[in-house]
C-alpha cells in the first residue's frame, strides 16, 4: 500500500505543470511578469514602487476601474491597514485612521493626522476632504511619519491623488452606471492637442443616488447624494 502511495505522488509530481526559470538570465524577467509596475513618486522623484523603501500602496488607473472605486473612501478596499470613512455628524468630514493612528475631532482649529494631497496641493481640512476620483492616474498611500518628505500633519502617513496629465493625443471616455435606490453615474474625459506644445484636458462626473433611509419622524429620506466634479 505505502509503496503504490508513493508511486502515485511521484507521478503527480512528475505531471504537474512547472516553468524553470535560469538564476542568471530569466530571474528579472520572472519577477516583472509577476508584478506589474507602477511608477511612484512617493519621494519627489519618479521611481518604480518596487524599489521604494518605503511602506507603500500604489494604486494605477487600471485597478481603480476593474473595481469602479469612485471616491477616495473606497481606497481603503485595497490598502492594508486602511479605514476611511465619512463622520457620522457630516458626510462631508473624512476620518482617516492609518496603523490605528487619525483622529475623531475634526473641529476647524484641528491638524489632521494623515495628509491628503491632490497633484502635491495640501487639503489643509478635513472638512471636504471626500473628494470624488476620475481621471485618476494612480493614488498612493504612504504610511507614516512622512514628516521629512511631506511636512507635518503627516504623523500617521498620507494620501496622494495624482491626476492624468494632458497628451498629445485626441481621446475620449464616456461612462455611464446605474444601481439601485436609483442610483446614477456619468464620467467622461476629453483630451485635445491645441499645437504641437500644447494640450488641453478636461473631466467631468456626476452622481445622484436617492436616500435609502427613511427618517421615521418626518418622513424624509437620508443617505441621498448629489454631486457634480
Amino acid at each position: 500500500m505505502y509503496r503504490n502511495y508513493k508511486s502515485l505522488v511521484i507521478a503527480s509530481v512528475l505531471l504537474m505543470p512547472y516553468s524553470i526559470f535560469s538564476a542568471e538570465g530569466n530571474e528579472e524577467e520572472a519577477s516583472s511578469s509577476i508584478f506589474d509596475e507602477v511608477v511612484v513618486t512617493a519621494r519627489k522623484r519618479e521611481e518604480a514602487a518596487q524599489s521604494v523603501p518605503i511602506p507603500i500602496t500604489a494604486l494605477g488607473a487600471a485597478q481603480l476601474d476593474a473595481r469602479n472605486i469612485t471616491e477616495i473612501k473606497d481606497i481603503e478596499k485595497l490598502t492594508p491597514n486602511m479605514q476611511f470613512d465619512a463622520q457620522g455628524i457630516n458626510a462631508t468630514v473624512t476620518n482617516v485612521f492609518l496603523r490605528g493612528i487619525g483622529q475623531t475631532n475634526w473641529s476647524a482649529t484641528q491638524d489632521p493626522k494623515i495628509g491628503i494631497y491632490v497633484d502635491g496641493v495640501y487639503l489643509s481640512r478635513a472638512q471636504g476632504g471626500l473628494v470624488d476620483l476620475m481621471d485618476i492616474e494612480r493614488v498612493e498611500v504612504l504610511r507614516g511619519p512622512q514628516g521629512t518628505l511631506f511636512g507635518r500633519n503627516t504623523t500617521a502617513g498620507l494620501v496622494h491623488i495624482i491626476t492624468k496629465a494632458p497628451s498629445d493625443e485626441i481621446e475620449g471616455m464616456l461612462n455611464l452606471g446605474i444601481g439601485t435606490a436609483n442610483h446614477q453615474v456619468i464620467r467622461g474625459t476629453l483630451n485635445v492637442p491645441l499645437t504641437d506644445r500644447l494640450s488641453a484636458r478636461f473631466a467631468i462626473m456626476t452622481k445622484e443616488t436617492d436616500g435609502f433611509i427613511t427618517n421615521m419622524a418626518t418622513g424624509n429620506k437620508q443617505g441621498n447624494e448629489d454631486s457634480r466634479s
